[in-house]
């Protein structure tokens, strides 16, 4: 109810309109109040990242993000809102990077620019915006489009908790490709705890004891600073707590000598504040659910702060064990603080100077896990761009276009390990399909082929023809082992190479006896000689033993056994007497002793219009499919549907 009330309510008010119009005039002032900060311009060194930040507040990460990557020898540029800008959080950096600064529409527009295509990396800092003009929404949503370079896009969550399973961030996991803040077992960890070159003391100020509390105050507990502030100054204690954040915060005129609001401060300020700090106040809540975010992914700000200027932490004890803090951090139960404060207070320089040996420690600890969860995504085989072992082929026409474009649509979606597709078909067909199917915002390899280069001369009948192209795709020496694909089939669950190949030289071959299946397409109607055209081939190649089935299509073909098959028989006159090409490849492979391991089919198959009848009255859905099948095969010729519940 609430929904329709909502939808008619902005029909009536027009109010996603105004509140568009009120975002691009907001946009267009801020362009053109800074309109003297520097713009990217396209010009990309050599091994270089652009590191994107579209969040207006998560300046103070940009540092050390930096840095992570120029220590593993980039280059960096980073584009970013112009609030990140204008606080300049590199205020402390010494080797820095080249800064580029806009809106929202900026980012998008550099974004979309091809010359981004020359960075090794595009490191999205903030995966999804929290933003008043835009709400929730995935960077890449916004974007529309995922950006190109040579090695793809990598990210990060600040709030895993909320959005790893809202937004399927298990795909980039396996394609590490993505961090987050804390040291989860689901997700690695990259922490930006540098901030620059800062002033570290090995002691506590000799004249008074400083705390600071950094956080906005709506989302910080200190109304249980006053009662222990109040309990500590009649104690004659000398101290002083400096809370930075914005926001509004009553301090009683009897505590305003302890308590000061310095209010938001640009990084230059803060830094030098926490730098003159002997402690920093975390000001969680155990009490407050919107704080338990901190122990189930997201991260405290605090945390980096402490790191990043060897600053012990007074924080509550839930928190910090969460964050094996114990050695490094004064801890109190639930919000009873005062006598953490004052054992900060009366702590020796030998104890201080401990703690902050432990929290040295942590820091180094934390950082070189992070920057080797990094190095490991910079080396691995899964991330976009890097050639696979493998690839994903298909022999098409124009008249299966429209199959074809739902089958690539899958690909977009499905392609985890950014395996190649490469199609083939006739030159005449070719930018017909390449116009439809290619939009250039793929991040994994595609090419369309000619399938002269195969064929090369016709045997007068396209089915044979394209039989022929699947068995001398070898020829093309684009990859070692290929998944032979109809355009009249699609994938419906996420895939991997890993799904195809035992390994990097044994692929899952297509191989049973094929009884049942065999029983029930001869109920549904199937008159084919498919069985026979198999038996054939058995016999051809002298083969004892069982009859063995390589069928349904996708299967996977290897070069070298398909390059063997071309050059002892002639792929052309094998088709040309049986046309069977899977059978051909599979009792080559055998003849060959090729190592294998057999494997079910890949796909569920709609043969036949009675059987995918049969299916849809028993309800079988396409979830229920996936949970045993990669995809689902469409057969074109019989079935006038490309979906499955397509009704």
């Amino acid at each position: 109810m609430k929904k329709i009330f909502k939808t008619i309510r902005n029909i009536i008010t027009l109010r996603p309109i105004r509140k568009a119009l009120v975002y691009k005039i907001k946009e267009i002032k801020n362009d053109v109040k800074y309109k003297n900060t520097p713009k990217w311009d396209g010009d990309v060194k050599e091994k270089s990242v652009l590191i994107c930040e579209p969040h207006f507040c998560h300046g103070e990460c940009l540092p050390g993000w930096a840095k992570y990557w120029q220590d593993l020898g980039y280059n960096v540029d980073i584009i970013t809102r112009y609030s990140n800008y204008i606080e300049n959080p590199f205020c402390n950096y010494k080797d820095m990077p080249r800064i580029f600064a806009g809106s929202l529409r900026m980012l998008k527009k550099w974004l979309s620019d091809r010359r981004v295509n020359e960075y090794e990396y595009i490191f999205i800092s903030t995966t999804v915006l929290w933003d008043p003009e835009v709400s929730e929404k995935h960077f890449l949503e916004y974007l529309g489009f995922t950006p190109k370079c040579k090695n793809g896009c990598m990210f990060i969550d600040h709030a895993p908790n909320l959005f790893f399973d809202k937004y399927s961030e298990q795909t980039l996991v396996a394609q590490k490709r993505i961090f987050a803040l804390s040291n989860l077992s689901y997700i690695p960890q990259l922490n930006p705890h540098y901030f620059g070159e800062n002033t570290k003391r090995d002691f506590k100020n000799p004249d008074k004891t400083t705390f600071v509390a950094v956080g906005r105050m709506g989302a910080r507990n200190y109304g249980c600073l006053m009662d222990a502030v109040r309990k500590l100054k009649s104690e004659n204690h000398d101290f002083v707590i400096k809370i930075i954040g914005s926001g509004c915060i009553q301090i009683p005129n009897d505590l305003t000598n302890n308590i000061i609001h310095l209010g938001r401060l640009n990084y230059s300020d803060m830094y030098s504040e926490i730098e003159k700090s002997d402690f920093i106040i975390a000001g969680l809540d155990p009490f407050n659910d919107d704080h338990h975010q901190y122990l189930v992914g997201c991260t405290t700000g605090n945390l980096q702060l402490s790191f990043g200027f060897c600053k012990p932490m007074i924080i509550n004890e839930l928190f910090g064990n969460h964050y094996e803090l114990n050695k490094s951090a004064i801890f109190y139960h639930d919000n009873e603080i005062y006598q953490a404060l004052k054992s900060a207070i009366c702590m020796s320089n030998k104890e201080y100077k401990q703690m902050l040996t432990a929290i040295d420690k942590l820091s180094t600890s934390t950082y070189e896990r992070s920057l080797n969860n990094l190095k490991s995504a910079t080396e691995s085989d899964h991330k976009t761009g890097k050639k696979t072992n493998m690839a994903l082929m298909c022999k098409t026409y124009i008249k299966n276009l429209p199959a074809l474009k739902i089958l690539k649509d899958s690909i977009d979606k499905h392609n985890i390990n950014k395996i190649p597709f490469y199609i083939v078909a006739p030159k005449s067909d070719i930018a017909k399909i390449q116009q439809t199917i290619i939009t250039g915002r793929e991040d994994y390899t595609i090419k369309i082929f000619d399938e002269e280069l195969l064929i090369e001369q016709s045997l007068g009948n396209g089915w044979l023809d394209q039989q022929v192209a699947k068995l001398r795709f070898y020829k093309l020496n684009l990859c070692d082992f290929y998944l032979v694909l109809d355009s009249d089939s699609y994938f419906i669950r996420d895939f991997y190479v890993s799904d195809f190949m035992y390994d990097k030289d044994t692929p899952y071959i297509v191989c049973h006896e094929g009884k049942s299946g065999t029983l029930l397409n001869t109920k549904f109607g199937n008159t084919s000689a498919m069985y026979e055209k198999e038996e054939f081939i058995r016999k051809f190649f002298n083969r004892d033993g069982k009859h063995y089935r390589f069928l349904t299509s996708p299967f996977m073909f290897s070069s070298a056994v398909c390059r063997e098959l071309d050059k002892k028989y002639g792929a052309k006159w094998c088709i040309k007497l049986c046309s069977c090409e899977a059978a051909w490849h599979g009792e080559m492979m055998l003849s060959m002793d090729e190592q294998f391991m057999p494997c079910e089919l890949f796909f569920e198959c709609m043969v036949y219009p009675k059987k995918l009848k049969v299916w849809r009255k028993l309800k079988i859905s396409t979830k229920d499919i996936a949970k045993l099948y990669i995809g689902i095969g469409m057969q074109d010729k019989l079935l006038k549907e490309h979906k499955y519940e397509n009704v």
